[in-house]
């Protein structure tokens, strides 16, 4: 099913939920659709570059859903599921933006009923994990759990230092340090700079040992972060090296 979900700056969110039992979309006043179950689901999101979520047919959201697992694609602002417009509106200083609609879609899958905060888990990918990385920080209580692949997230870091791989290429879509209003939003947005020290959601979190585009360091920094500042139990939160890139 697709629903258009309200936002901040009266933008409305893409998000395709997939499953079985589901509620119609005329079910997208967010209200609980009768016989609809309350099941564990996995929500996705990426919106970074312009790039759209693929709703083919995914072997791994297939097994989730044989499991009783629903799968939700939040299409965020920074992506291009809407064209080149949606992609400026979530870039640099307007990353908050694709951060909101985040939220907003998961309060959405809680209101229709077809999950709740505890049963839903966040799946970001490289760029893609940005997003979930700043809205635990923001909302901790919106997700039950958070799964993190080859993640990017220290994003002030990596932008003031030029002589890490890609980076000045990069300006263009996360900011550039050299103006002073983007370098100050960079700090603000980067998770490790901006941890609240509060229980943390359960966390896994898997990256690769040569990957030059999101150094492995990264996820160990983040992971170091949770541990030490959240109230959560030391034994939520794992960590995985793959070999590779």
């Amino acid at each position: 099913q697709s629903y258009l979900v309200p936002s901040i700056g009266d933008a409305t969110v893409p998000l395709t939920l997939a499953g079985y039992d589901l509620p119609s979309a005329s079910s997208a006043d967010a209200t609980p659709a009768p016989g609809v179950r309350t099941q564990p689901c996995l929500l996705v999101a990426y919106g970074a570059y312009g790039s759209t979520l693929d709703t083919s047919y995914n072997p791994f959201f297939a097994m989730l859903m044989n499991r009783g697992w629903r799968v939700a694609l939040a299409h965020i602002r920074g992506g291009g599921e809407r064209g080149n417009w949606w992609h400026e509106a979530g870039r640099r200083m307007n990353r908050l933006s694709g951060v909101a609609d985040l939220a907003e879609c998961a309060r959405f899958l809680c209101a229709l009923g077809v999950t709740e905060p505890s049963l839903l888990a966040g799946y970001g990918t490289s760029a893609g994990a940005l997003p979930f990385a700043v809205l635990v920080n923001q909302h901790p209580d919106v997700l039950g759990a958070l799964v993190l692949r080859v993640p990017f997230l220290a994003v002030h870091q990596t932008m003031i230092d030029p002589s890490l791989p890609l980076t000045i290429h990069e300006y263009a879509e996360w900011g550039d340090p050299s103006v002073p209003e983007e370098e100050d939003f960079l700090r603000r947005l980067d998770p490790l700079l901006n941890f609240r020290p509060r229980k943390h959601p359960p966390t896994f979190i898997s990256t690769a040992q040569h990957d030059l585009r999101a150094h492995f360091t990264q996820a160990l920094d983040y992971l170091d972060v949770i541990r030490a500042h959240s109230s959560g139990p030391q034994s939520d939160y794992h960590f995985r090296l793959e070999h590779g890139a």
